[in-house]
């Protein structure tokens, strides 16, 4: 049995970087520091920009003043936290620039690593459900939404290792977010029995709502050394309540045989299957919940079962009982399931496709 595919849906968005300690500091006044930092006078900055070397050295006074800047006899240079600020403005301009896509997952809200494998709504076929946008889109636009810090710190590490751990505790994390929904692909590689309930275990994150049907299959049982002395049998139930000396041995056999068929029938002939998986379950638990909750219709295939299956299952060891057809009820239940037991598809879209 294949694992199951779910279309989940996802919007692409870009990671835009800014620090809070940077938020008091003008474009202005972080060139000036880029080019002390770059070894430039105030004469060959004013050459660049020409606002006037005076403008200029105001500026690079209310930099000394503040601890960024040295002047070392009208020779400048950057202190130690001027020099941390300045790996804080690159950091930010060269992850800003590196223009870092992204997906929102827009069934768990989470930000996840970008799936260049992803589906429009018109390539999405029938033969895959698909999951709804319980998150509203609206939330994306938060500063450091969810685990959008997390996702940066966790996934680009290396792009903020000349950070110290104030300036990386200012970055705040912005998402710039494309129009249109779009989809990927989730699998559970193996649906789990219906009889494991999840309802009692801590589920974190998003559940879904396993929706299985289970082919309820009702046997009943026949002697087949009756079957000639049917018409018969009542009579010789009254022969026995009136003079049993009447009967014969094989009359009593007779008797003997229809009360055990009667008796083994009074049991509970019934072998339930799993409608998805094809497996014969002894238990099911209805974990219906009343919240809200997305459900998820599992296909139901039509199995047999065979005579060998049925005697093992019933523990039929009388090879004189003939097995009726059965009757087969459809029963439905629903299966609490965490949709963290599902893995994200990043496989050739194509292919994948095609698979389905």
């Amino acid at each position: 049995m294949e694992g199951l595919k779910l279309f989940c849906p996802v919007v692409k968005a870009k990671i835009n970087i800014n620090s809070g300690m940077l938020d008091d500091i003008g474009q202005f006044t972080k060139f000036i520091l880029w080019a002390i930092g770059k070894g430039y006078s105030s004469n060959e900055i004013d050459q660049v920009i020409e606002l006037g070397e005076y403008v200029i050295l105001e500026e690079i006074v209310y930099l000394c003043n503040i601890g960024f800047v040295i002047d070392n006899n009208n020779s400048y240079s950057l202190t130690e936290n001027g020099l941390t600020y300045i790996k804080l403005i690159d950091t930010i301009e060269n992850v800003n620039t590196l223009g870092i896509s992204v997906h929102i997952n827009c069934f768990t809200g989470e930000v996840q690593k970008f799936n260049e494998h992803y589906y429009n709504i018109n390539d999405i076929n029938g033969k895959v459900q698909k999951l709804p946008e319980i998150v509203s889109k609206q939330f994306f636009y938060n500063k450091n939404y969810a685990n959008s810090r997390e996702f940066v710190f966790e996934n680009y590490a290396e792009l903020f290792h000349y950070l110290n751990e104030i300036h990386k505790e200012s970055i705040n994390i912005e998402l710039k977010i494309d129009k249109g929904t779009k989809y990927v692909i989730y699998e559970l590689s193996e649906v789990p029995s219906v009889e494991f309930d999840y309802s009692n275990e801590a589920i974190t994150g998003p559940a879904l709502l396993f929706k299985r049907a289970i082919q309820k299959f009702s046997f009943s049982y026949k002697d087949e050394r009756l079957e000639n002395y049917r018409n018969v049998l009542p009579t010789l139930s009254m022969m026995k309540k009136f003079d049993k000396e009447l009967l014969s041995p094989k009359s009593f056999d007779l008797i003997l045989w229809e009360n055990e068929e009667r008796e083994i029938n009074k049991g509970n002939a019934v072998i339930c299957v799993d409608a998805y998986k094809g497996e014969i379950v002894s238990s099911v638990t209805n974990n219906y919940v009343k919240q809200r909750i997305t459900t998820v219709q599992l296909p139901e295939y039509q199995y047999e079962l065979s005579e060998e299956i049925v005697r093992d299952e019933l523990e039929i060891s009388n090879n004189h009982y003939i097995i009726s057809e059965p009757t087969i009820e459809i029963i439905t239940v629903f299966q609490l399931i965490p949709f963290n037991l599902f893995s994200e598809k990043k496989e050739n879209k194509d292919e994948e496709y095609n698979s389905f």
